[in-house]
């Protein structure tokens, strides 16, 4: 009954943690419960957001879908949130099959990949499903930055990393339609940031 409150603690958050990577899966499952209701304050801690991401780490999709269930009512402030993004990368990697997961990855993340690209932490997010995404999650993120100005999302101090994760695992038809979407690739290449994607 203490996970809750040790989730927010320096130290406890660790205690946690390794409980979680420890124990038996029904055990980490009935620890993991004593968040139910309390993911968007945990997300949001810099100790409790640690706590979440090996909630999904460590348990199978049917123990911690309560996460992607509750994180669907603040993901569009989630994403772009300091701590917060770090549990949509960690849905990415260890969850993306299960239903809810998918969903909110592909309406949270996916769709919206080209606004996210900009931004100075849902960057990171957008270029983690490129990377680690599953195929059809991947290619509705590609579809949307392929919508965007990729000379200026090139150019942009975070929109940067996403055109370069386009090019490092987009399907190289679409890393076609990207370079003739890039503009001068020659000024690119001079450019503070546009460098990177040249």
């Amino acid at each position: 009954g203490s996970v809750l409150r040790w989730a927010f603690h320096p130290v406890g958050c660790r205690v946690v943690q390794s409980a979680l990577e420890l124990c038996s899966m029904d055990e980490a499952a009935s620890l993991a419960a004593e968040l139910h209701g309390h993911v968007r304050e945990a997300c949001e801690d810099k100790h409790g957001n640690f706590v979440v991401a090996k909630i999904v780490e460590v348990l199978p999709g049917e123990h911690s879908a309560f996460v992607a269930q509750e994180l669907k009512f603040f993901a569009a402030s989630g994403v772009r949130h300091r701590f917060c993004c770090r549990i949509f990368c960690r849905l990415i990697e260890h969850a993306s099959t299960h239903p809810d997961a998918a969903a909110l990855i592909v309406d949270a993340v996916a769709r919206q990949a080209e606004d996210l690209a900009r931004h100075e932490f849902a960057h990171f997010v957008v270029a983690h499903v490129l990377e680690h995404g599953l195929p059809q999650h991947a290619a509705i993120a590609t579809e949307s930055l392929l919508q965007a100005d990729l000379g200026e999302l090139a150019r942009h101090r975070h929109g940067r990393y996403g055109v370069e994760a386009l090019f490092r695992h987009a399907a190289l038809e679409d890393q076609a339609v990207a370079v003739e979407r890039l503009g001068d690739v020659v000024q690119l290449a001079g450019h503070e940031f546009g460098h990177t994607a040249v």
